[in-house]
């Protein structure tokens, strides 16, 4: 995470650095009298709108964790062919949860959905956060192949044999919280929700 993190904060700090420097290159050129360099001058201003859309890191919060987990994972979707809806509110300051948590949190309830969706024919995730009475709500949708059996037999942990290690961790934290994990299946869509106290 500390890593990721880092690499957004460089990536801000180069993308303005080098938005400057062209910019002021290429209004030089642009106010040219000099017909050729007026359109350089205007080919490397669309050039320049092009490479910055590409460098530029999505806002999905406030909350620089979470943004960071965010961006992460929209790249991992596209790199996996799974489109991931995003809509986070989360506007308030959620101090009382670990920062490694919260990017657990995410980074889980995610990695769950895009192991399923990848296997389906509709590769489409959504996730939703908020906050509502004290608590912070995680979710996500998918639309898997084969609708799976809630009621499979489950070991101690309340976990079905045929999940990893996500799930438990998921369970964790949400206890850790005084929150919930849910695990719903109605009609074609799986859902999964983790509830923490903030």
């Amino acid at each position: 995470f500390f890593l990721l993190y880092h690499i957004c904060c460089v990536m801000g700090r180069f993308n303005q650095c080098f938005l400057n420097n062209i910019l002021t290159m290429a209004h030089s050129l642009v106010r040219s009298s000099d017909k050729r360099l007026t359109d350089e001058g205007n080919k490397l201003l669309d050039e320049l709108k092009e490479k910055n859309e590409k460098l530029t890191i999505p806002f999905y919060t406030s909350n620089a964790t979470i943004n960071a987990v965010l961006y992460d994972k929209k790249c991992t979707s596209e790199e996996l062919g799974i489109d991931l809806c995003i809509d986070v509110n989360i506007s308030e300051n959620i101090n009382n949860i670990e920062l490694m948590d919260l990017c657990s949190v995410f980074s889980n309830l995610i990695d769950n959905a895009f192991n399923a969706a990848g296997k389906s024919k509709n590769k489409k995730v959504e996730l939703y956060a908020w906050l509502n009475v004290g608590y912070m709500f995680v979710k996500t949708c998918n639309y898997p192949d084969k609708t799976p059996d809630i009621n499979e037999k489950k070991n101690k942990r309340g976990l079905t044999d045929k999940h990893g290690y996500g799930i438990e961790i998921l369970n964790d934290l949400c206890e850790k919280y005084d929150g919930e994990f849910i695990f719903s299946s109605e009609n074609d869509m799986v859902s999964a929700v983790c509830s923490l106290r903030y």
